[in-house]
């Protein structure tokens, strides 16, 4: 137990729970000072109930509130805590439909709370600036409410900025995304429960529907798009709006996946914002992989202007950006060029880059009458020799090589 700030200071508590304990002394020790807590963090190492003597004080001035107990562990009554604004609960449940007014909550690893009881909390908390749900089972894995007629229409959290919601069931994550209205959003994490069998289709597009809910601030000249996947993870960025989707491993049709994903996340964009996004981010992939998005992208965002390109694998992910770039694409039924007002290409790289493949693609395009010419090149990472550093100057009207080295013979 710690109680620290002075006897006439709200008190931050700490409190972990031993076998052995005597809670009736313990709380007949808390009590009076039970009413000047701000903050309590309590934690219990068994399963028994303990948390009877904490949890049922006249907590009336606490605000932040964090349970870590054992898998199992509950408290079934309502708290008295009616100024509470942050809770962390983990491994414990606690009498769902109690709980309001928070701004902050994060639920993790607890049987609980249902479907209804979830969107009673958020009916509740239209304060709600942070929601994270990981790992709810069994409670949770119904999709739909008990009471079909309860809540007809999405529950509104006009300050909510970060949505987490990972290691759920695609039918329940889907049902929350599409159950929740976020027009101040800045940050969606999902990821399913890695289920290879179930098909996450309904869950991406749910995650798309935030996404496209974006909306610039008129005076935006130029919006920016930046889309990020690794081996596991995908994120799409538009408008200082991030949407993350995870996967849990590795799956065979992962690149497949991705591509669903990019396609499913630009539909629910305003015609009109795609028209105006003139920078493409394009980050991680491996092997070539982030190539490979590229028509996707240029079908709903045409009018990229600059295109960066950041941490790619040794210069296989530019080499193959630069050679998609440089042909019409009648491979894949487009019979266009990709993004052809496309004028300033930036390598930020810590390997080696291709840069007979960056020159071919500026030549291509200076010759080809139906894309603008490429002005600038900036690239920093990678080894290059002189004469092509020299050809590369004459190329293009502005060169930045920061952070390459020149290298004779190279």
């Amino acid at each position: 137990m710690a109680l620290r700030n002075s006897s006439r200071q709200p008190l931050y508590v700490q409190h972990v729970n031993h076998p052995g304990a005597n809670n009736a002394k313990l709380r007949s020790f808390l009590a009076p000072s039970a009413e000047r807590w701000d903050q309590l963090e309590y934690s219990l190492t068994y399963r028994s109930n303990p948390q009877h003597e904490v949890l049922s004080l006249s907590l009336r001035n606490l605000r932040h509130l964090k349970l870590n107990g054992v898998y199992g562990t509950s408290y079934n009554f309502p708290l008295d805590a009616p100024v509470l604004d942050s809770l962390v609960i983990i491994s414990f449940s606690l009498d769902w439909t109690a709980l309001s007014g928070l701004r902050f909550l994060r639920i993790e690893e607890t049987p609980g709370p249902s479907a209804t009881e979830f969107l009673i909390i958020l009916k509740a908390s239209p304060q709600l600036e942070y929601l994270m749900l990981h790992w709810q089972e069994p409670r949770l894995v119904d999709s739909a409410p008990e009471n079909p007629d309860f809540l007809p229409n999405p529950v509104l959290l006009p300050r909510l900025k970060d949505l987490c919601l990972t290691y759920l069931p695609v039918h329940p994550l889907s049902y929350i995304l599409d159950q929740i209205e976020a027009p101040s959003l800045q940050k969606l994490v999902c990821m399913d429960n890695g289920n290879y069998m179930e098909n996450n289709t309904l869950a991406v597009r749910s995650a798309g529907r935030h996404i496209g809910a974006c909306s610039p601030s008129q005076d935006e000249i130029a919006v920016e798009l930046s889309v990020w996947y690794e081996r596991e993870m995908f994120s799409f960025t538009i408008g200082g709006r991030v949407v993350e989707y995870r996967d849990t491993g590795y799956n065979p049709s992962m690149q497949r996946r991705r591509l669903f994903r990019l396609a499913a996340f630009g539909e629910w964009i305003d015609h009109n914002l795609c028209q105006g996004v003139q920078t493409l981010v394009l980050g991680g992939g491996r092997c070539g992989d982030a190539a490979k998005c590229l028509h996707t992208l240029h079908r709903r965002f045409p009018q990229i202007e600059e295109l960066v390109v950041k941490a790619i694998g040794l210069g296989a992910d530019g080499s193959a950006i630069c050679k998609r770039l440089s042909s019409l694409p009648r491979s894949e039924g487009a019979g266009e060029w990709l993004f052809p007002n496309l004028t300033r290409i930036r390598f930020d790289s810590s390997g080696e880059l291709a840069f007979e493949r960056i020159l071919s693609l500026i030549e291509v395009r200076r010759a080809e009458e139906q894309t603008k010419t490429i002005t600038q090149l900036t690239a920093t990472g990678g080894t290059i020799n002189p004469k092509m550093a020299q050809t590369l100057r004459d190329s293009v009207e502005v060169l930045d090589l920061t952070g390459v080295m020149v290298v004779e013979g190279h």
